[in-house]
């Protein structure tokens, strides 16, 4: 596992658009929930009305819901450099050559795998300091209650990103596989929970890839209760999301397996 971890480091160590876009995704994860408290603050002051809405959403517990609701938004910056460094491999021909200097189709797709999973850990422990610091500096007490929203953060890192590479798996060019991921992402998906829970049966489209890991976050105010009727319980939802990771996986793994190189 860490000889694999180590090939893919070597391959992006050097590769400076990769860590452009990794700090845009830091400093926007800081950004967003700073502009958010904010703007709830002031808005707040000046409407009371507001305020007994949202409460206090960057307090102790809220702020592991909030900070993780929010971040979610900006899962598609590591989506789009799991298909940038997985298009790399076969535009640059080092798939291939992986193979050639030894190193079997399972191990390729492996480090691959393991390297989105190193992701979805940064990822999830960058989530639990900016909650951290977020919640402190409200002047709060510290508390574990909610924590397992990053639970749920892991699992929706995982999938953006496991989402991402089928697509690339599939199409190799990184310009179509971007494209597609954003049709997909913030447009299909959507239209296909749409028809599913209106003619089929309301909430079954929550279990689609996507849906699956987003409804386990929801909006933290007390209108989500309202707004997500006819959401599967988390358990549902939960067995969902592994289901479909496993799914996507699998398929990479045999994708690469049978692929042309």
């Amino acid at each position: 596992m860490g000889r694999l971890l180590n090939i893919e480091w070597l391959k992006i160590r050097r590769y400076k658009a990769f860590f452009w876009l990794f700090g845009i995704f830091i400093v926007s994860v800081f950004g967003v929930n700073y502009i958010v408290s904010k703007t709830i603050g002031l808005v707040g002051e000046e409407v009371p009305e507001t305020a007994m809405v949202l409460g206090r959403p960057f307090d102790f517990p809220m702020v592991w819901h909030t900070v993780c609701y929010l971040t979610g938004f900006l899962l598609f910056i590591p989506g789009l450099l799991v298909i940038m460094f997985t298009s790399n491999e076969y535009g640059f021909r080092t798939a291939r050559q992986s193979v050639i200097d030894g190193l079997s189709r399972r191990e390729f797709i492996l480090s691959k795998i393991l390297l989105i999973g190193a992701f979805a850990v940064f990822l999830t422990g960058l989530v639990f300091v900016v909650s951290l610091i977020y919640g402190l500096s409200q002047g709060g007490s510290f508390t574990t209650h909610g924590m397992h929203f990053l639970g749920y953060f892991f699992l929706q890192s995982l999938m953006d990103m496991s989402v991402a590479f089928v697509l690339v798996m599939l199409f190799r060019r990184s310009g179509i596989a971007i494209g597609i991921y954003f049709l997909y992402a913030f447009i299909v998906e959507n239209l296909i929970a749409l028809i599913i829970n209106y003619n089929i049966k309301a909430g079954m489209g929550y279990f689609l890839p996507l849906k699956s890991v987003n409804k386990l976050i929801p909006a933290p105010s007390h209108l989500a209760s309202v707004m997500d009727v006819g959401t599967p319980q988390a358990p549902g939802l939960l067995a969902a999301a592994v289901v479909w990771i496993g799914l996507m996986l699998w398929f990479c793994l045999g994708r690469f397996r049978r692929s042309d190189l």
